[in-house]
């Protein structure tokens, strides 16, 4: 990782909006075969609060399926990956949704990000009517409408424990968890508090607006260092994290920070430097992007210099696992033939080897494919390590 800020971020942040914007192409009946392109619908945040992970999301799952569509695509169909930025606007994911289903007629749904998104869309009628499934959305979000979504990262909650229970195992007893939304539901709340009290640790849990002026910002920044939390797990966007980060470590420095893999390493660093961003643990879904002992690590570096000349992260893996998932299930349709019950028989098919030594299992739908959690943290040179 390097210390300074990554050109190739900045490019993505301004150039992929325009390449994303992609027109409509004509409507295609769900379940159709043919030659037709296989249309998958992505309403994804690329310049709100979530775009600087969703920008690597897209580029690792689009470049599995040009790979893909190089190969000739499935059955002769290629894939289109129909992108479209929300900017983090609920209402607008909810319309470009019932576009895709109504009148694009997309096959299925891919990718979408945010918690409360997700938490919106699933409980949309027009989604749980169309009957199309969703398949990898970037969220943890922790919800009981999840029919027809397949995810393939554990729920926010998990990583919260995760963080939790390191930092417990040290000795420390006294926690706070600072977060933007309700993306964790009452009942895994009250799991989670559960546990802190099996562990005889104090768990304070404080929700603040998504944007804070620097005066607000402070002011709760001192409000919170009046209890003297031993660990702070944040389960906020990256730069509301990192700026929290940064204005509490100047009243504390010896607090703990844990965060959620809701943040971006990469921009984390860059906006706290190397001393304040070390006292923070990262939680992860996927391995480390560069561990070549893992087959579809290994292929996801090789795809990333074919077809786009920068380096790999974990979002950015995360996006080529997913897109994998969906390509492998694909292929298991009888008939090429693409419905919701086709979908689920064939992801319950998905095999470790198929995805490259990534163990997803599905059961049932609205089920998570997995509750792997991995920790990293920031090294003496900056190197983001397990």
């Amino acid at each position: 990782m390097s210390l300074m800020p990554n050109p190739s971020w900045l490019l993505r942040a301004t150039v992929l909006p325009l390449l994303l914007t992609i027109p409509f192409p004509e409507a295609v009946a769900s379940g159709s075969t043919g030659n037709s392109p296989i249309l998958v619908g992505q309403s994804i945040d690329l310049s709100g609060p979530e775009g600087d992970i969703a920008k690597d999301f897209v580029t690792g799952a689009q470049t599995y399926f040009d790979k893909i569509n190089q190969e000739g695509g499935i059955g002769g169909r290629k894939i289109r990956l129909v992108v479209s930025n929300n900017k983090g606007s609920t209402a607008e994911m909810l319309a470009t949704t019932k576009s895709f289903l109504e009148q694009q007629k997309v096959d299925l749904l891919f990718g979408y990000s945010g918690n409360g998104m997700i938490q919106e869309i699933a409980g949309a009628d027009f989604f749980r009517k169309s009957g199309t499934p969703m398949i990898a959305p970037y969220s943890g979000a922790d919800t009981k409408n999840a029919s027809g979504i397949y995810f393939i990262r554990p729920d926010n909650g998990s990583e919260l424990l995760k963080l939790a229970e390191f930092y417990h195992k040290l000795g420390l007893k006294k926690f706070l968890l600072l977060y933007d939304g309700s993306d964790v539901s009452a009942d895994r709340l009250t799991q989670i508090r559960s546990q802190f009290k099996t562990w005889g640790a104090s768990l304070e849990e404080r929700k603040i607006p998504n944007q804070m002026s620097s005066s607000q910002l402070e002011a709760e920044a001192r409000s919170i260092s009046q209890s003297r939390p031993d660990v702070i797990l944040l389960d906020m966007n990256t730069i509301a994290s990192a700026e929290f980060s940064k204005v509490y470590q100047t009243l504390d420095a010896s607090v703990f920070m844990g965060a959620t893999s809701r943040v971006n390493p990469n921009t984390y660093f860059d906006l706290l430097g190397l001393d304040r961003a070390r006292n923070t643990l990262i939680t992860q879904v996927v391995p480390q992007p560069k561990d070549l002992d893992i087959p579809v690590v290994k292929e996801h570096i090789q795809l990333m210099r074919q077809f786009r000349d920068e380096p790999p992260s974990h979002a950015t893996l995360e996006g080529h696992i997913a897109a994998k998932l969906l390509v492998n299930a694909l292929k298991h349709l009888p008939g090429g033939r693409i419905t919701p019950a086709g979908i689920m028989s064939a992801l319950q098919a998905v095999k470790k080897e198929s995805l490259g030594g990534i163990n997803l299992s599905f059961a049932s739908p609205g089920g998570r494919g997995t509750n792997q959690v991995y920790l990293t943290y920031f090294n003496h040179r900056g190197r983001l390590l397990d």
